[in-house]
């Protein structure tokens, strides 16, 4: 953590603009050092997530005993959520949950606008995933999130699929 400190003060950074990232698997490795970790940046200010959650331990001790602030659900349960009723289950039950123990709870790899829709009628209200984008250069990022066109394309699924079949006939 003190790390984190020097790089917070190098660069002139709140804690709170701060969000670490950790496995799921990493984070459970040593629960103990995950547990000492995990409260010092919290009471730094620094906001922790578990990324990848059920894709490895998935033990609900962990929920209850690390302090984190963020859980975001892995893939493999939102990959067509909206027609796998196992999965609905699933993310259902960690939404709730999440809800529950006042952690947040973020869907990642969301592709289609049916997972957001299904996911959203859930509960959940933080998304990522090449629904919204693919991966981009910060410079095109910040053109991209003010361009009035994609904001119409995200938030209505007519102007989508329209956008989605000039894609494909352009080839």
């Amino acid at each position: 953590s003190s790390m984190i400190v020097r790089t917070l003060e190098r660069h002139r950074l709140a804690p709170e603009a701060l969000e670490l990232e950790l496995t799921e698997t990493a984070a459970m490795n040593d629960a103990s050092h995950s547990r000492q970790l995990f409260g010092d940046l919290r009471a730094l200010g620094v906001s922790v997530a578990i990324d990848d959650f059920g894709a490895g331990y998935s033990s609900l001790s962990y929920l209850k005993n690390l302090p984190f602030s963020k859980l975001k659900i892995d893939r493999e349960f939102i990959t067509q959520v909206d027609e796998r009723r196992d999965s609905r289950a699933i993310c259902h039950a960690l939404i709730e949950l999440c809800r529950g123990l006042e952690i947040t709870v973020l869907a990642e790899g969301v592709e289609t606008r049916d997972e957001v829709e299904t996911l959203r009628n859930l509960g959940c209200t933080m998304f990522q995933g090449f629904y919204f984008a693919k991966p981009m250069p910060s410079e095109e990022f910040r053109r991209t999130v003010v361009d009035p066109e994609w904001l119409a394309l995200l938030a209505s699924p007519v102007h989508r699929e329209i956008a989605q079949l000039e894609q494909r006939v352009r080839g």
